[in-house]
């Protein structure tokens, strides 16, 4: 993925705007985007132990309860499945933000 040069910023096609860099606002840009990308690690480890222990405990109410094919099992499961992949995408938000920015 191509870097933002911090030089030059196109606004509309066939039109670029220069600009001087002031070096305080990388600063602040970068500190901002190193904190973003921190909270969206945390988010993604936190979805990811919450998916967890939910797992467990659909485990353990299958061992009481009779086999069944209950259809809210399996919606339980798919909810699961979908808060799985919102970890998985900020955990890859995160980094991606990490490598842009360092």
């Amino acid at each position: 993925m191509q870097k933002f040069n911090f030089r030059e910023l196109i606004i509309f096609p066939g039109i670029l705007y220069k600009f001087t860099v002031e070096p305080y606002m990388v600063l602040k840009l970068s500190d901002f985007t190193q904190q973003l990308s921190q909270q969206h690690e945390q988010h993604a480890v936190e979805l990811q132990l919450l998916v967890d222990n939910f797992r467990k405990r659909n485990a353990e109410l299958r061992k009481e309860r009779p086999p069944c094919s209950s259809s809210l099992f399996q919606v339980w499961e798919t909810l699961l499945q979908e808060v799985e992949i919102d970890s998985q995408a900020h955990s890859d938000l995160s980094g991606s933000l990490g490598r842009q920015v360092s």
